[in-house]
């Protein structure tokens, strides 16, 4: 193979961009929705009208105007003459230490005249140092915090973190409103990282004289702007930040929070309350499903998982739905599931549209997403499951023997969930599993000694997209302190080591009973995630050469690179089936063996594999299909031939499970195309329980010559200790029987 041309770099910036561009996944030329304002900070939200006389009553205090702090708001006042702009007035060069004081004075005043406490105080603590912990360095210029969070008096050296700010406000004297967005959108992704079941973020931007209100929620964002001369709609700004409640601001009001960490959480309509144990995974997005997994514990002590998710409107079965077919079946190594529920908020179902209004969204249906050149309106709606069992990821296999009976059982449940009708779509490493409570409770207590003061994320994403980039090439150390400085509480741990029992119970499946203490050989495999798997016999169908779904480094070599042109004509529409995701699973068994050295431990070598150029985004999927055919045409060799000491007895399964997909001479190997296979589930199980009884007697081998060489070790130190007392001072002899038994153990 040539050598690839070298890539050009890319600048954290422009990584940003480009990551935020699919986030937004709108022009920027969105229109403004006037009335924004009024929709999210109502009267009764703030808890008391905005009315004319207030604002003259503001006026006449002086609220608008400091004479010992001459801030840009002053300008508002209505004076004879010329009125100076926001560029123009000397003391706007990145003052926004005099902008957070005179928003908490406006503040004060306004609780003054409503005889109402302020929730919140605003701070410039952060402004010229990006707040630590973050994916990317970010600093806003004026942040929000919840004022019972600050155990002391605010000082210039409080340093905040991201989980403590529920809003802020960024300033720019300059004309172009592009970096203002991207600046806006990168801060929010940043805390809605650090806070994982926000809702939507609100976001006030001073661009000279005018002042952005925006909006981003999980479909999206709305902006509106208005000049600051207009004090109406600047005090119902500044008085919905300061008195709204938690979940005016969205905060999620079925969870309970502590210093912006979600720590319990609600998953039905009664008032029972799971405490959150640790985040299994989460998925942080401005815009888009934002998928949290929680391992919960309910008042009684059985464990359990929570999946929180925004689902697509678009989607006719959702993931709850179709785990409910297959609990009822009793359909074996997938999850199962106990509850779904449409979450609430202010007690009508959550969703996108609460923000929007009815005339506002015939508007967006011209600026919205884009699909099969169709525009589509998104909208999301909020959804809880809870579910079992609780596993731990493939990769803490104990040996190689329990990897393949996993990868066993999950072609198992593959096929009873594909001859109910039902295909998976998304076969990748996060979404097998093995079945093991304990292991996990194991798992998160070793986790917390080594940082206990940080979230978990034990099902962390594969480097599939920027954000990945983003997080793990450009994280940056936080810079060393000069000096003792005032922090806010740190992150509360929501998994104390002394909070697992011994003998940890997990909520029973719903139809099936529990297995009366058998002991099993190997931990049970199960397929995770039906978000993306469908009714295949309804009318929902899912066509590659319009899309495709899956993960990155798995997906089927033809969805990356399907037909086109005359080709295309002459062939029916290629559908996703149940041999792609064969393929996807062939490709967790090539990654794992490359990119491991044993049983959760990552390869430590710096040897460029072949398996992480398969990585990429969607607009080089086609380039991405064609590299990844080229590695695989050789029966996989090229990439086993990279597989770690550990992993090398699984090269001639990987082969061979190649070939069952693509055999030898045949039309889907000349075009490497699944769907050209006459490949079966039992043909993938008969190969793999093949290997699995060679993997079984070569571990039964190794077994037993470690115990000989234990004997015999044992022996010969035994003989050495019974002659030495004998005669100190005469040389040991060492018969030669022995000799040879220790000698052949050890060679």
């Amino acid at each position: 193979m040539g050598s690839e041309p070298p890539r050009a770099k890319v600048s954290r910036i422009e990584q940003a961009h480009m990551y935020l561009d699919g986030e937004l996944n709108e022009p920027s030329s969105t229109p403004a929705t006037y009335g924004l304002l009024d929709r999210i900070f109502t009267d009764e939200a703030i808890g008391f009208a905005i009315t004319n006389e207030l604002v003259e009553d503001l006026r006449g205090r002086g609220a608008f105007a400091d004479p010992n702090q001459p801030f840009p708001p002053s300008i508002m006042e209505q004076h004879p003459g010329p009125r100076e702009s926001f560029a123009d007035c000397h003391v706007y060069r990145r003052n926004e230490r005099a902008l957070a004081r005179w928003i908490n004075r406006f503040a004060d005043i306004l609780g003054k005249i409503n005889r109402r406490p302020t929730r919140r105080g605003w701070a410039a603590n952060q402004a010229g140092r990006p707040i630590a912990g973050g994916s990317v360095g970010g600093k806003p210029d004026v942040l929000s915090y919840l004022k019972s969070d600050l155990p002391g008096r605010l000082s210039s050296k409080t340093r905040f973190e991201w989980h403590h700010v529920q809003a802020f406000i960024e300033l720019t004297s300059g004309k172009d409103k592009g970096p203002i967005t991207y600046t806006a959108a990168t801060k929010t992704w940043l805390l809605t990282e650090a806070q994982q079941l926000r809702t939507f973020v609100p976001v006030a931007s001073f661009i000279r004289d005018k002042l952005r209100f925006t909006l981003f929620d999980k479909a999206g964002r709305q902006t509106e702007e208005f000049s600051l001369a207009n004090h109406r709609r600047l005090t119902r700004l500044i008085a919905g930040l300061a008195f709204c409640s938690d979940a005016d601001i969205g905060y999620d009001e079925t969870a309970q929070w502590f210093q912006g960490v979600p720590v319990k959480i609600r998953v039905n309509d009664t008032d029972t309350w799971f405490t959150i144990v640790a985040t299994l995974f989460f998925s942080p997005s401005i815009r888009g499903r934002s998928t949290i997994i929680y391992l919960v514990r309910d008042p009684d002590g059985y464990y359990a998982i929570v999946k929180d998710t925004w689902v697509d409107e678009s989607r006719v079965n959702d993931e709850a739905s179709l785990l409910a077919k297959a609990t009822e079946a009793g359909v074996p190594h997938v999850p199962y599931l106990h509850s779904a529920w449409e979450v609430p908020a202010r007690g009508v179902p959550d969703h996108t549209d609460n923000r929007r209004e009815r005339d506002i969204l015939k508007v967006q249906d011209q600026h919205s997403r884009r699909n099969n050149g169709r525009a589509v309106r998104e909208r999301r709606y909020h959804r809880r499951i809870l579910m079992g069992p609780v596993c731990v990821p493939i990769y803490l296999f104990k040996s190689l023997p329990e990897l393949v009976s996993a990868c066993i059982d999950i072609v198992t449940g593959h096929k009873a969930l594909w001859n109910m009708g039902i295909l998976h779509r998304d076969i990748s490493l996060n979404n097998m599993a093995l079945d093991d409570l304990s292991a996990l409770l194991d798992h998160i207590t070793s986790d917390e000694e080594e940082s206990p003061s940080t979230s978990r994320r034990i099902l962390s994403s594969m480097a599939s997209t920027v954000k990945e980039i983003i997080s793990r090439r450009t994280r940056r150390k936080p810079a060393p302190r000069s000096a003792p400085v005032t922090a806010i509480t740190s992150r509360p741990s929501r998994h104390p080591r002394d909070s697992h029992p011994p003998n940890p119970r997990l909520l029973p499946h719903p139809s099936i009973p529990q297995n009366g203490g058998v002991v099993l050989r190997y931990r049970g495999g199960v397929l995770l995630d039906l978000d993306y798997a469908i009714l295949f016999k309804t009318l929902e169908r899912f066509i590659s050469h319009h899309g495709w779904t899956g993960t990155f480094p798995f997906i089927s070599m033809e969805l990356l690179n399907p037909p086109t042109g005359d080709q295309l004509l002459r062939e029916e529409p290629l559908v996703h089936s149940f041999k792609h995701d064969l393929e996807s699973l062939l490709s967790v068994l090539l990654y794992m063996g490359s990119t491991l050295e044993g049983p959760g431990r990552p390869r430590i070598d710096k040897v460029p594999l072949l398996v992480h150029k398969w990585s990429g985004f969607q607009t080089d999927a086609a380039d991405k299909g064609g590299l990844k055919a080229s590695h695989l045409r050789d029966s996989c060799r090229a990439v086993t031939e990279q597989f770690t000491d550990y992993f090398k007895p699984l090269a001639k399964l990987c082969s061979e499970l190649y070939d069952a997909i693509f055999p030898k001479d045949s039309a889907a190997r000349e075009q490497q195309r699944a769907s050209l296979s006459n490949v079966t589930h039992d043909a993938f199980i008969a190969i793999m329980r093949k290997h699995l009884a060679k993997l079984e007697k070569s571990e039964q081998k190794r077994k037993v010559d470690t115990v000989s060489g234990l004997q015999a070790h044992t022996s010969f130190t035994s003989y050495l200790l019974s002659s030495a007392h004998a005669d100190a001072q005469t040389p040991v002899s060492v018969p030669h029987e022995v000799w040879q038994s220790e000698e052949s153990s050890f060679a």
